[in-house]
């Protein structure tokens, strides 16, 4: 199988990348690596500007990608993927963000491939429909037949008794 040039998912960017403003063009590992974690697309660009020996700044990623693609990149910091390197402010006085890869992830990346990852995924099982409650049907209540009353006529005399 002939290895696929990842720079080809960004055909568009690289055209009109500029190298004085954005630094070196992230190299097919860089971006081979951000793939292993990721779909290519902006995160994936981002990151593998990251693991660029300059890293990147911020505003490097905004100008390449068009807006900020940070969270991908903290989310794999944070799961232990990869490592912030404490870099200096570059002559803009911009924070610089440079990533490396930790054992972990070079143990996930290679996990990955072990598997078989680019294969078709299996099916997955779907889980059983679970029966609806039906609502219960409204009893009639049974007509009460309530007996009459018995009452005894009073009568009453108008006669006062001394």
């Amino acid at each position: 199988m002939a290895k696929q040039n990842e720079s080809d998912w960004y055909a568009n960017v690289r055209a009109s990348w500029q190298p004085k403003v954005f630094g070196r063009w992230p190299s097919n590992a860089e971006l081979s690596t951000a793939h292993a974690f990721g779909k290519p697309g902006k995160q994936s660009l981002a990151l593998a500007m990251a693991m660029r020996e300059s890293g990147v700044t911020g505003s490097q990623i905004v100008q390449a990608c068009g807006a900020p693609q940070n969270n991908h990149r903290v989310g794999l910091i944070r799961s232990k993927l990869f490592e912030r390197v404490a870099t200096p402010p570059d002559s803009l006085n911009h924070t610089v963000y440079k990533v490396t890869l930790t054992a972990k992830g070079k143990a996930a990346i290679d996990a990955k491939a072990k598997a078989g990852v680019d294969k078709a995924p299996a099916k997955v099982a779907k889980a059983p429909k679970v029966a609806k409650v039906k609502k219960a049907k409204a009893v009639k209540p049974e007509p009460v037949t309530v007996p009459e009353p018995v009452t005894e006529p009073v009568t009453m005399s108008t006669e006062i008794q001394a």
